[in-house]
């Protein structure tokens, strides 16, 4: 279901973009700091992990002033086990359990810029889901016959939840290099609803998460 409610959404930002005047091409990258759901203890709430994001899309001027954003963003968010755990194998003296979890995330933001000569604000909401939450295990241990280690991977991604949505704030400046717009931004976001998490439990997607990003228009 989230898959066909998310295509339909690009769908219809690609009519709106086909339609509209004074496009412009944006691709952006940059560094993420953000945090996350407890995931069975490998994520204490309120722990911030470093990460990063992608994000490629159109921006609409609708006056000299005022502009439209929309577009794709892609983030790689990994969760981290900081407290290895130990204990006892029949047959052996201990056993190293070391997990991590990488949830591969898809977002559809759209931003209502507000410029200021050369710097901008703005502010929109940002809509995206889990497109795949990989867990992996690896397990050491001092047997019988010597050293000997175990590596299991799970997916996991129905564990979390099919919708999240974020509102995102943020404030930009920007240089103009003849056709081309270079712009280095900084911007704060905060998940305020996902879709059944009493049920799924995890919200998928940062609980909140500050990003710092450079990109250009063409």
């Amino acid at each position: 279901m989230r898959y066909i409610l998310f295509v339909f959404l690009c769908v219809t930002q690609l009519d709106y973009s086909a339609l509209a005047q004074d496009n412009k091409y944006i691709i952006e990258a940059g560094f993420v700091y953000g945090s996350t759901d407890d995931f069975f203890g490998l994520n204490g709430d309120g722990v911030y992990n470093p990460s990063w994001s992608v994000k490629v899309g159109k921006t609409h001027a609708v006056s000299s002033t005022f502009s439209i954003l929309w577009g794709m963003r892609y983030s790689r968010i990994p969760y981290r086990d900081y407290s290895p755990t130990y204990s006892p194998l029949s047959g052996a003296q201990h056993v190293f359990t070391r997990s991590r979890l990488q949830q591969h995330y898809l977002s559809l933001p759209v931003h209502f810029q507000h410029h200021l000569k050369q710097f901008y604000l703005f502010l929109g909401p940002e809509i995206g889901f889990a497109i795949r939450s990989s867990l992996s295990t690896d397990r050491y241990w001092i047997g019988e016959n010597g050293p000997e280690e175990e590596h299991e991977v799970k997916n996991v991604t129905g564990a979390f939840s099919d919708i999240n949505a974020m509102i995102t704030i943020g404030i930009g400046t920007e240089w103009r290099i003849g056709n081309r717009v270079l712009y280095s931004q900084l911007s704060i976001g905060q998940t305020v609803l996902s879709q059944d998490v009493i049920n799924v439990r995890y919200r998928s997607g940062f609980t909140r998460d500050y990003f710092f990003s450079t990109g250009i228009r063409l």
